[in-house]
């Protein structure tokens, strides 16, 4: 990121110069490299579990439901989830996201040992996974997303302002990262309206209007994802214990559907001045 004399500059990996821009927006994720062009760069907290992600073609047998993301647990430790999603650009067949939870220090382990165990612990879980698995033939197939955490106190800095995972990033726990990110556009397009001949002030206003929505969902996320991604047995059992009974009481429901839906701590009210 470069000051110009008619604006501000960015220089890709590839040494191509994009600019002058009056302000930079980046929405480019929890490894941006202008993290440090904030006011206030992020202490970034590497989380110990991550994920094996992968694409695959949606079966012919419809096994899975195709509108909602299915999920198989055992305690906290083992995860694996079936996440619909849609045709891709080039290809105009449906495909699913499938993951499965794993420990970043334990990746190495899983590729040396290969896929045939693996495939036989995720059938021990989940059975109707065989269509899927019958689909990967190699470990690279499979990507390891790793999560961090962290939230910029002011996600703004000369000429550049940051959105999502770049300004607040947290473990996926709570399926909010595109909700996020959404609303901090939302939030960024209400201040430009209103400041549009000062810059300075949009960053201001853009970050106050997010900033308490932001606290308390990368609260939530800390909190809860120990009760899905972990070594806890007590917190499995506590989640598999009153998890779903607790959530059927009318002033929880409310609250676990707000959380789901990103609209807890009301994201919409405009900011006092």
């Amino acid at each position: 990121l470069d000051r110009a004399d008619s604006g501000y500059c960015v220089t890709d990996n590839a040494g191509g110069v994009w600019g002058p821009f009056d302000l930079i927006l980046d929405a480019s994720g929890r490894n941006s490299e202008l993290m440090k062009y904030s006011e206030t760069p992020p202490r970034i907290r590497p989380l110990k579990w991550g994920a094996l992600w992968t694409t695959l073609r949606w079966p012919e047998d419809p096994t899975f439901a195709a509108n909602t993301l299915s999920q198989r647990y055992q305690k906290a430790h083992t995860m694996i989830g079936v996440l619909p999603l849609g045709a891709m650009p080039q290809d105009s067949r449906s495909h699913l996201a499938f993951f499965w939870s794993l420990k970043v220090s334990e990746y190495d382990a899983w590729r040396r040992r290969g896929l045939k165990p693996w495939k036989t612990r995720v059938l021990d879980v989940w059975p109707e996974t065989k269509v899927l698995l019958e689909q990967i033939g190699a470990e690279d197939q499979l990507e390891l997303a790793q999560y961090s955490h962290h939230t910029m106190g002011r996600p703004y800095g000369p000429g550049v302002v940051f959105i999502g995972d770049a300004a607040h990033a947290t473990s996926p726990q709570l399926g909010q990262g595109a909700n996020m990110a959404l609303l901090d556009v939302y939030a960024f397009a209400n201040a430009m309206a209103r400041y549009s001949g000062n810059l300075n002030a949009v960053a201001r206003d853009y970050a106050a209007r997010r900033r308490f929505h932001i606290r308390l969902f990368q609260a939530l996320s800390l909190f809860l994802t120990p009760f899905y991604q972990s070594d806890n047995r007590l917190l499995a059992l506590f989640r598999d214990t009153l998890f779903d009974p607790g959530s059927r009481i009318p002033f929880v429901s409310k609250l676990v559907a707000g959380m789901i839906a990103g609209t807890l701590g009301n994201p919409f009210k405009p900011r006092d001045d």
